[in-house]
């Protein structure tokens, strides 16, 4: 298992103390995701190990199993999104706290939330257990499989709930608990939803976090929809839209120009290994380190990895992230 420490006395800086693990830009250029000037540092009640993303943690613990064996658009269509939709804000209370059991177990005392739908339930169970983490809410204003009774949310509600759930909860627990705005993926997001999104998180000055190039299917729409030479990340970069408060989640299908945008704008990349080996592809991390961008490890959510222990990342997959494909 790699180790983590920080470049300051912040707890809250990500940065790997082994450049074979993570490397992000010189402390003249870099803006670390969890340390000024994004947000200030809370005191430190125990050593933070920054390193592992939870996905969607509200909900996908209780989902541990439902998805096996399918491929990522009916992993979301077909599987995921019914069952998240029908969710009750007790579920996922109980989720959080299964899930962040596992967490401690394996030594992980912050985490960055991908998010779910009730995060005043996340909030609770994050207080309870004493943990540091970065909750958001999953938003999606367009696009195919949504579930009925997410249908009818328009970009105004997307940005206004996030408003509302930052000002409820945003340093809150004595500092533990910071709201960031969550984005699901461009798929599921309107020019409107992810400029404004963009906008508001700098002016609050808080973190953004959204799945970025997971499959070539994504890639492959925007192409053929906004008229791109490449997909997400070129296109994110053609709007404006990357920041150094982006936590951008699997990055599997950049290419070479598309990582240099990420180190230009100092987005910060969460790999997660299992799932990108269970159904997303090899993602480039070693040409990402090699260019400057910061990536740690992620467990991801419970249904694409099956358990939530960055403790599990520490063999076959650690030499994967570094090395890529062996043959």
């Amino acid at each position: 298992m790699p180790s983590f420490t920080t470049r300051s006395s912040s707890p809250w800086m990500m940065r790997s103390a082994s450049s074979r693990t993570a490397r992000s830009p010189s402390p003249a250029t870099a803006s670390p995701l969890w340390a000024p000037p994004l947000m200030s540092s809370p005191p430190s009640p125990a050593p933070c190990r920054p390193s592992t993303w939870v996905a969607a943690l509200s909900f996908q613990q209780l989902a541990r199993g439902i998805a096996d064996d399918v491929d990522l658009m009916t992993w979301l269509h077909g599987r995921i999104w019914p069952y998240e939709s029908h969710m009750t804000e007790e579920d996922s209370y109980a989720s959080t706290l299964l899930c962040g059991i596992e967490l401690i177990r394996s030594g992980v005392t912050c985490f960055a939330e991908a998010g779910g739908q009730f995060v005043s339930e996340m909030a609770r169970a994050v207080e309870l257990l004493g943990f540091r983490a970065c909750l958001t809410k999953s938003t999606m204003d367009c696009g195919d499989g949504l579930p009925p009774n997410w249908s009818c949310c328009s970009t105004d509600d997307c940005i206004q709930s996030q408003k509302e759930l930052y000002e409820k909860h945003h340093n809150t627990a004595d500092g533990r608990i910071r709201i960031w705005f969550g984005l699901r993926q461009i798929m599921n997001a309107t020019d409107r939803l992810l400029l404004e999104t963009r906008d508001i998180a700098q002016k609050l000055n808080t973190g953004i976090h959204m799945h970025i190039a997971e499959i070539p299917y994504e890639n492959q729409l925007i192409l053929r929809t906004k008229g791109i030479d490449h997909g997400t990340v070129t296109y994110l970069d053609k709007i404006d839209f990357l920041r150094s408060n982006l936590l951008a989640a699997h990055s599997v299908w950049l290419n070479v120009p598309e990582i240099g945008f990420f180190s230009k704008a100092g987005v910060k990349v969460s790999h997660c290994p299992a799932s990108a080996m269970r159904m997303l592809g090899f993602a480039p991390i070693r040409e990402m380190l090699d260019s400057g961008v910061c990536v740690s490890l992620g467990t991801d959510g419970a249904p694409s990895n099956n358990r939530m222990s960055i403790g599990g990342l520490g063999g076959g997959e650690s030499i994967y992230m570094v090395h890529g494909p062996l043959t």
